[in-house]
This record gives structure tokens, C-alpha cells and sequence, in this order.
């Protein structure tokens, strides 16, 4: 079944007609949209910003769409690479998700300006990376994926 939706997601990828620079960038803002809390708008949320920012909608919706599941991974990512930059201020706590944080410890703004901070360097890793790798694949490779994709299973 997941294969199927892969398989789905990748073609209506592919067949978006605009330039790739501006599908890649979209499908970058979607899927970068996905290192913050959104609270189920996360798909409003990017289509409001590619739209405004005149990249492509449809592959924004969808970098959205396929980078959801893993969510709960780069919420913890964040806080993670966070964790690298404020230990000093958190050593009171051994660590923010082994064994039972202890919430009293440790001040809010000390946990936002972790997240945040990691939010931040991991989008931009993120972006950087997702960025190059669509926007190569689209502008080299897009009609032979596609046909690869349509007629793999086919036989003659």
C-alpha cells in the first residue's frame, strides 16, 4: 500500500509543470514546514507562504504532505541539535528525553530557545539539502522518471 502512495506522490510530483527551481523550492517550504509545530495547519501553512512567495503550491502541499509522518523524529531532532548549544544552561537536566524530564527544573524559555535553536539550524541544513537534491532531479532527470514510472511494470 505504501509503495502504491509512493509511487503516486513521486509521478504527481513529476509531472508538475513549472520551472524547477520553483517546484524545488516549494517542495522544500513543504517540507520544511514540518520541523515546527503546526498543529494540523501545517498544510495551510505552506501553501499560504508559497503562495505568497510565488513558488510552486502544489509541491509545497505535497513536501508537506510526505514529510508528516516523521514529525514526531524531527521534533525530537530539534531538541536534540538544540540540546548541543544550551548544555551549559541544562545541566541540571540529564538530558530532554531519557527518563523522565523533570519539567519544574529547567525554565520554559530555556526548552523554546533549545527547540528553536535547533528548529532553525536543522531547517536550514534540511532546506539546503532537499533543495539541491529536487531541483537536480527535476531539471535533469524528470522525463525519464516519469516514463520509467508509468511503463516499468509494462510488458511489450
Amino acid at each position: 500500500m505504501w509503495k502504491r502512495r509512493l509511487r503516486y506522490y513521486t509521478i504527481k510530483i513529476l509531472r508538475i509543470k513549472d520551472s524547477p527551481r520553483s517546484v524545488a523550492l516549494g517542495f522544500t517550504l513543504g517540507a520544511c514546514i514540518n520541523f515546527i509545530p503546526t498543529f494540523g495547519f501545517g498544510i495551510v501553512i505552506s501553501g499560504f507562504l508559497a503562495s505568497l512567495t510565488r513558488i510552486n503550491v502544489p509541491a509545497s502541499i505535497l513536501g508537506q504532505l510526505l514529510l508528516t509522518p516523521v514529525f514526531p523524529l524531527l521534533f525530537s531532532l530539534n531538541f536534540l541539535v538544540g540540546h548541543l548549544f544550551f548544555q551549559e544552561q541544562l545541566d541540571s537536566v540529564q538530558g530532554l528525553f531519557p527518563q523522565g524530564m523533570d519539567i519544574e527544573e529547567v525554565p520554559l524559555a530555556d526548552i523554546g530557545a533549545v527547540f528553536l535553536t535547533g528548529a532553525g539550524l536543522n531547517m536550514a541544513i534540511t532546506a539546503l539539502i532537499i533543495f539541491l537534491i529536487v531541483y537536480k532531479v527535476f531539471k535533469s532527470y524528470r522525463r525519464e522518471l516519469i516514463r520509467w514510472y508509468l511503463f516499468r511494470n509494462r510488458k511489450p
